[in-house]
């Protein structure tokens, strides 16, 4: 479904399969990284947002990804996370929580793909909240 554009069926799909699927199977992560896309392509970015959340927490908690792979889990977080926080009403403030504020994303910004510094920077500048400190 989701080769032909059906991002609706593919996300409903995913959401199943990642219910009936261990977290450690080997198409797990795959079927995660799935269903932000489909969310992403559909523009249901409070879903996407939460699809996020639930990526962050499987990087840091797998055990079986070696730290170069760790390392390039979270540019590819980093990546497709613009998409949501440019998007989503309150991602620009997130944005600047979880990739500014959170060394271990700083760090994969700055190693991997230091070109995201500029979206932080206009994340920064556009955001209506002001930092103290």
């Amino acid at each position: 479904m989701y080769d032909v554009g059906n991002y609706a069926i593919a996300s409903s799909q995913l959401d199943i399969y990642r219910n009936i699927a261990p977290a450690d199977s080997k198409y797990y992560s795959s079927a995660q990284w799935g269903k932000l896309a489909s969310e992403i392509l559909q523009g249901n970015w409070d879903q996407a947002m939460d699809e996020l959340e639930r990526l962050k927490d499987n990087i840091m908690a797998a055990v079986h990804l070696t730290q170069s792979e760790v390392l390039v889990q979270r540019a590819w977080l980093v990546h497709w996370g613009l998409f949501v926080y440019f998007n989503h009403p309150q991602g620009r403030d997130k944005l600047i929580d979880d990739f500014l504020h959170q060394k271990t994303y700083l760090n994969a910004i700055q190693t991997m793909c230091p070109h995201v510094l500029r979206y932080i920077t206009t994340a920064v500048v556009i955001s209506k909240r002001r930092r103290d400190g």
